[in-house]
């Protein structure tokens, strides 16, 4: 149930036991300066308190973000078991990913085993490269694995937004992969689904293998109770030709195959065979060689890519025999190690210990030098000159390594000197001159020290521009000899702090009058308290203030002339003109005081446009009146351009195009204003009525089209059922939520038997696909064929099967044995086809199916078609 009021939000949240008392209390003072559900949850996420995922949980009703000592902050994505979450331990506060399997199959014992079949094997694996499972738990029926929650991206991820990858560096990520199958292969497993998608690198810049879920075990003991284990069928991009097969006889070399593939495509920035249906591709991949790698990306090394060739050989036998052979082979390609730098404090330490480097010097963290020399100060900016002349080319090299043998020299020389030398124990201490450098000894360092303790430099002296003292100093600072005038033209010279004071100081003489210094009054006295002015009144009652009236004008609502839905479609600009700005388009009026005190927000801007674009929403600067721009990315190209303006002038809200037919796109978005605390979604476009789905027996399919000119990412579209036509009679489906885009919806009919058991006896897939005009909504039988209802279409049917019914019937009154049996196997068979022929004469052609198209924009629907108008149509039209 969708929550619409602040009350129910807050009472949802309070009962999901997200936030503690303190944030709830938050939550509560933010909710009295709001009247809407949304706006609170959006203010909740933009606050830090809810994920937006969270949030959008709470709108829909859902108040279960606990899952044993777990707590859900995010969806990480869908599998073909069920979901992964990114949770929370909620002692240790440690993020983990939980995949959480689907309710059917913690019901169903096969499902269930072979969910615990994928757990004791990932819980198998102990490797630095493949996700580590911590713990297999269950809350009722429902059942997940606890397992390492990995930061960072993907390969596809990494070379899609990147390019293809430095050579080194993609081998280098092929020989971590090749470290982590080496051990699942060593434990009898095979992954079966290698790809870019399923290789991640974390923050510290390791590989980690992802779902292990679709690896297939090769261990016996695993197979099934009949010997038949399932075949998984990997990505076909990436897919071994021998698994392609309906064969079992493929092994871990499968696995070489596909990480071969994923090779070349980080090494050239496609798959092997990019283009082809899915039939073709599989047939690529077991007759046809790839083009080179040096043909797609001239400079790549023959013997990295002669090892990316051997990796995809058609035959097992041709290809490296394990995963070990792939490693050592790619280990001299490793990239250098980034050195990382630290600053380290300016300290000395005492002879023996290390000394740390000066201000701004730098150490290498993973090549730290050896411990002992007292010298190392000195050589701290020649260690950075070093680090320099390391990170350029070879020449650079060269004068580096004949520099640090200098050093190195000069290091040795001076410990033999300090070995040579007497033991006395000394420190190095800078001399007037910067570049020399003497011996103190520890009684001079005490002396130092006790003078340091006693002696208080003086205050600078400040004069002015004629030379006069501004500040003279005071009785207390002349303790030894009387301080000398200073000259009108030259201030006498001040002796900075840095100077040391000579080896040898004469002890102060003592003055020979000390007078003591006379009090000096106080500048201010204190003054004499005066009276009051005026004599106190005595107190008065208090005048009653006239009462304000009983009732007060209602504060009209500002979105009032604003519609809920407004069918967005800018106008084109003029074929001769070079200018793509078309004229202001208006929304509706916003009733505030000024135009400062309005905000928008634009939602669904990632998934507007289809393709390789996101959509960006911001404030425009330097804007006379409040105006917000819209810009398109493009990824592949890294351009970005602007296409729409939404502008707020004198209470009206507009929007114009600036970039051509792309604004258009903003018909897949939300709009939302928020003014005077109060917040308005605005859906950019009306849903298109279209018709339904006929259940059509003699064709066994039916669709519906549907023309959208502006196509959203499909990956965001969704289908739900609205209703089914009841001339079907008991019918399911699964699933009876809404399912994404190129999910299936099956749709079955069911019928009884003439003992009241309830069986399959029609069904249907209904999905959804994309065209080049649009989109389209298909029914296909699936069971039972199309012929069994050509018998019906004559009419002539239905008496035959009743009479021998009937004859039947009267025949098994009497029977006896196996003649009793055979005939009551007859007798349900004519029932069973007498339900069909009912079902092509009461629904064939007659029964509708309604459904909607839409799309999610942060939460909220953004309807694109349906066959039925809204039960409710709410707010106006543009």
């Amino acid at each position: 149930m969708a929550i619409t009021t602040v009350e129910a939000f807050l009472e949802v949240l309070r009962k999901s036991n997200l936030l503690d008392a303190e944030q709830f209390a938050q939550v509560q003072v933010a909710a009295q300066k709001t009247d809407d559900a949304e706006s609170l949850a959006r203010g909740c996420a933009r606050d830090g308190l809810l994920t937006r995922w969270q949030a959008a949980q709470l709108l829909a009703g859902r108040r279960s973000f606990f899952l044993g000592k777990y707590k859900l902050i995010d969806l990480l994505g869908r599998g073909g078991m069920g979901g992964v979450f990114l949770g929370q331990h909620t002692t240790m506060n440690r993020r983990v990913a939980l995949k959480i399997v689907s309710k059917q199959v913690g019901k169903d014992p096969a499902s269930l085993d072979k969910f615990l079949v994928e757990a004791r094997a990932i819980a198998s694996l102990d490797h630095p490269n493949i996700v580590q499972a911590y713990n297999v738990d269950n809350e009722g029926d429902r059942y997940y694995i606890v397992m390492e929650y990995v930061e960072g991206r993907d390969l596809k991820a990494i070379v899609e937004s990147d390019g293809p990858l430095d050579c080194a560096v993609a081998a280098d990520c092929i020989r971590q992969a090749s470290d982590g199958l080496a051990h699942a292969h060593s434990r009898n497993m095979i992954h079966c689904d290698i790809k870019p998608s399923n290789l991640m690198v974390n923050q510290q810049g390791t590989l980690k293998i992802l779902d292990m879920g679709l690896a297939r075990l090769t261990n016996r003991e695993e197979e099934s109770a009949d010997g038949q284990e399932e075949r998984v069928l990997g990505t076909v991009d990436y897919l071994a030709p021998e698994q392609a097969l309906e064969s079992k006889e493929f092994d871990h070399r499968a696995d070489i195959y596909s990480l071969g593939c994923t090779f070349y495509f980080l090494l050239t920035g496609q798959p092997p065979f990019p283009e082809g249906t899915l039939a073709q591709r599989i047939v690529k991949h077991q007759t046809q060689e790839p083009r080179s790698v040096a043909e797609l990306r001239p400079g790549v090394p023959k013997d990295l890519a002669g090892i990316c060739r051997t990796m995809m050989a058609k035959e097992p036998d041709d290809r490296f025999q394990s995963a070990e052979e792939v490693s050592r082979l790619l280990a001299d390609w490793r990239p250098p190690k980034k050195k990382l730098l630290r600053a380290v404090p300016l300290e000395e330490s005492e002879l023996g210990e290390e000394s740390s480097p000066g201000p701004g010097a730098a150490i290498d963290v993973g090549d730290e030098p050896k411990r002992g020399f007292a010298t190392r100060s000195l050589t701290a900016r020649g260690g950075a000159v070093l680090e320099r002349f390391f990170a350029g080319g070879q020449q650079n090299r060269i004068i580096g390594t004949i520099v640090g043998l200098v050093l190195v020299a000069l290091v040795i020389a001076g410990v033999v000197a300090l070995i040579s030398g007497p033991h006395t124990t000394s420190r190095t201490v800078p001399e007037d001159d910067a570049t020399t450098f003497r011996t103190e000894t520890p009684e001079e360092e005490e002396e130092e020290e006790e003078e340091e303790e006693e002696e208080e430099w003086p205050e600078p002296r400040r004069y002015d521009a004629d030379g006069n003292l501004l500040n003279p100093p005071a009785a207390s600072q002349t303790q030894d000899q009387p301080a000398k005038p200073a000259e009108p033209d030259k201030p006498p010279s001040v002796k900075p702090p840095s100077e040391k004071p000579p080896a040898e100081k004469p002890k102060p003489k003592e003055p020979t009058e000390a007078k003591p210094k006379p009090e000096q009054p106080p500048k201010e006295k204190p003054k004499p308290a005066q009276p009051p002015k005026e004599k106190p009144k005595p107190p008065q009652p208090p005048k009653e203030k006239p009462k304000p009236p009983k009732t007060t004008p209602k504060k009209q609502d500002p979105f009032r002339d604003l519609p809920e839905v407004f069918d967005l479609v800018l106008p084109k600009p003029a074929a001769d003109s070079a200018d793509k700005t078309t004229k202001w388009v208006e929304i509706g009026k916003v009733h505030v005081g000024s135009d400062a005190d309005v905000a928008l927000d634009l939602l669904g801007e990632e998934n507007a446009k289809r393709g390789q674009y996101k959509l960006t929403f911001g404030p425009e600067k330097h804007a006379k009146t409040p105006s917000w721009l819209v810009r398109v990315n493009t990824e592949t190209r890294k351009t970005t351009e602007d296409i729409a303006r939404f502008g707020f002038q004198k209470g009206s809200l507009k929007v114009q195009g600036i970039g051509g037919d792309d604004a258009n796109h903003l018909r897949n978005c939300v709009l939302m204003v928020t003014a005077a605390g109060k917040s308005r979604a605005v859906q950019l476009a009306k849903p298109k009525l279209v018709k339904p789905l006929v259940f059509d027996l003699d064709r066994g399919s039916s669709n519906s089209e549907i023309p959208v000119a502006w196509l959203p990412q499909p990956t965001a579209l969704r289908l739900e059922i609205l209703s089914v036509g009841k001339e079907l009679g008991t019918h399911k489906l699964k699933p009876r939520e809404p399912t994404p885009f190129k999910k299936p919806i099956t749709l079955t009919v069911v019928a009884k038997d003439r003992y009241a058991n309830e069986y399959d006896a029609v069904r249907c897939q209904i999905s959804l696909a994309t065209k080049k005009s649009g989109l389209n909504v298909d029914l296909r039988l699936i069971r039972p064929s199309v012929s069994l209802f050509k018998r019906f279409a004559k009419g002539t049917f239905t008496a035959f099967a009743q009479a021998e019914r009937d004859k039947v019937a009267a025949q098994l009154k009497t029977a006896k044995g196996d003649k009793k049996i055979q005939l009551d196997r007859q007798l349900t068979m004519l029932e069973g086809q007498l339900w069909y022929d009912n079902l092509y004469r009461t629904a064939n052609k007659k029964a509708q199916i309604h459904f909607c198209v839409f799309l999610m924009a942060e939460g909220r629907r953004v309807e694109l078609a349906r066959t039925q108008p809204p039960p409710a149509a709410k707010g106006k039209g543009g």
